[in-house]
């Protein structure tokens, strides 16, 4: 429902509107009376009561009204609506009016001329007159209104570097210092050549008398040099800008003093500048790292929770707690801001962040199937089905260790859709074997480990060891007979010491060993760990297809 005072107003406005249409000048004064009653600093109710002082020939009212009218169209941003209102000053009748309306009148037509100025995109008859008035009416509203038309039409023209240099070097001239270095810094953006301007223009402002812009300009520059990795100006560029009271600056010296593993002198800024803004969070943060690098893990581990209270949700902290939790015994600490930077960079559709998160999530949590789940989604979105095909191998074995077989099952195929070759290298090229005689494969021979013949599931494993013939004794392999049902298993020859496994090879050896007793999962493990680590690897690759096929067949069967 309409508010009623709405209501009122816009009835009384139709009517003020119609008197004035008709020439009932006081009528009018009586309505719009009215809704100055309601808002009195209703610029347009103000214009329209000078319109009709006007039209009364009232015209030292009319000027009041209309002055009274313009800082009102400031306030809301209408700068038409002031220039409008000073063009109606200009027309009034001069000899009615007081003599300081008369006295002040050409700086009410200048303000007029100056918008036709910014308007024909000629900003040196602009910004010089300008000058002028800002010298001789400091307290203007107008000033501070044209300046900032200028800045918005420069802003919606096609940015140029040598524009922006023109304008700044037409707005030093004309001191206006603050909007000299809001054009230089622009063209500094656009172009870090021009970068190597700006120390000169610095100095000139600290000769000038401008210490802000100077602060302004020697803090640009500190940050522009430590993105730069040159620290050496970072540092000198900001303490300059401290010697101008940049309080930020300090943050810019404390970085580059960290970058430079200066801990002692960093540890020394950032405390300084906490002193001063104690809820500073880049300092917090960047003085906790620091601890840590001065091996003072409880100082840090304080001031990280210093910052938490802050800002618990703060990414820039979240991490740094990340990487103090990785590196220290407790990993498990990181988990609660992982899992919600996860979420954020999920919201954010960042797949290349959530495959980051999500693999630091599983090395803490090998058995956290949601970052498994995220981690697999983030892979099929950067393209890299094979990745995405291993990592549901991984999840299906994860799920396979809970006992939950049919969610292992899913996966297991999930990898063979997304990886479809790996699954057509493990199809048999002939139909595999009968089940009454079992074939064994030739020998996997190494050269420090006895033989060892394949062990069909089925078959425990004996722990009891044979003597080794000598090497110039050992009979030759021969073909496997078939084994009646009742005959007992054959005894396994088992290595008599552990195999290392700190080589690829080695890896690769004991995984198709795992295979070859049919220690299907053990293999499966194997050749995902050889695949964190070399994730290029074909042969690692296509063994852990094949494996995991003959585990999924295995399992189809049991199930039968």
């Amino acid at each position: 429902m309409d508010n009623p005072a709405n209501l009122d107003k816009a009835k009384t406005l139709k009517a003020a509107q119609m008197f004035f249409r008709e020439g009932e000048w006081d009528k009018a004064l009586t309505e719009y009376g009215r809704l100055l009653a309601i808002d009195r600093n209703d610029p347009d109710s103000l214009a329209a009561v000078a319109d009709t002082y006007a039209k009364k020939k009232s015209f030292q009212l009319a000027f009041e009204f209309y002055f009274k009218a313009v800082p009102q169209y400031l306030v809301q941003n209408r700068l038409d609506g002031a220039i409008q209102s000073y063009k109606k000053i200009s027309k009034l009748d001069l000899s009615k009016l007081s003599s300081d309306v008369r006295m002040d009148m050409n700086i009410y037509i200048r303000y007029v001329e100056i918008d036709e100025a910014i308007r024909d995109k000629r900003y040196e008859f602009a910004i010089a007159p300008l000058s002028k008035l800002s010298k001789l009416r400091p307290q203007d509203p107008m000033i501070p209104a044209l300046l900032k038309a200028i800045r918005l039409q420069i802003d919606q023209i096609a940015p140029s570097v040598q524009r922006y240099q023109t304008l700044g070097d037409t707005f030093m001239r004309n001191d206006f210092s603050d909007r000299a270095w809001d054009m230089y810094r622009k063209a500094a953006d656009m172009d870090p050549q021009t970068l190597s301007t700006l120390p000169e223009l610095a100095t000139t402002f600290v000769k000038q008398n401008h210490p802000n812009e100077a602060k302004k300009a020697y803090l640009y520059l500190a940050e522009q040099s430590l993105a730069k990795a040159d620290l050496g100006k970072a540092i000198e560029y900001s303490q300059k800008a401290i010697e101008l009271k940049s309080l930020e600056a300090g943050y810019i010296l404390g970085l580059a003093h960290f970058q430079k593993r200066n801990w002692l002198d960093a540890k020394t800024e950032f405390e300084k500048l906490l002193r001063i803004k104690v809820n500073h969070l880049g300092a917090l943060t960047h003085l906790a790292r620091t601890f840590v690098f001065l091996s003072q893990p409880e100082k840090a581990k304080e001031t990280f929770q210093k910052a938490f209270k802050i800002d618990e949700n703060n990414p820039m902290v979240q991490e740094a707690w990340v990487d103090f939790c990785l590196q220290g015994p407790d990993k498990e600490a990181a988990i609660p801001q992982l899992a919600f930077l996860l979420e954020k960079v999920v919201t954010e559709h960042n797949a290349q962040k959530i495959l980051e998160y999500s693999k630091i999530m599983i090395q803490i949590r090998p058995d956290l199937v949601s970052a498994r789940v995220k981690l697999i989604q983030a892979l099929q979105a950067l393209g890299d089905l094979q990745g995405a095909a291993d990592a549901c191998r991984s999840l299906a074995l994860v799920y396979e260790q809970q006992g939950l077989l049919n969610e292992s099952a899913e996966y297991l195929a999930k990898a063979d859709q997304l990886d479809p070759d790996h699954q057509m290298a493990t199809k048999p090229a002939s139909p595999p074997p009968s089940p009454s005689v079992s074939e064994q494969p030739p020998p996997v021979t190494l050269p420090t480990i006895p033989d060892i013949p394949l062990i069909q599931e089925s078959e425990p494993i004996v722990d009891e060891e044979e003597p080794a013939p000598e090497p110039s004794e050992r009979p030759k392999p021969a073909p496997q007979p078939v084994v009646a049902a009742q005959a007992p298993p054959p005894i396994v020859s088992l290595p008599p010491e552990p195999i290392p496994i700190d080589g690829l090879s080695a890896q690769m050896t004991t995984a198709q060993i795992c295979v070859n007793q049919g220690l299907l999962r053990a293999a499966i493990d194997i050749y995902q760990q050889i695949l964190t680590t070399n994730p290029d690897m074909p042969e690692a690759r296509q063994k852990l297809a094949e494996v995991n096929a003959l585990y999924l067949k295995k399992w189809m069967e049991k199930k039968k």
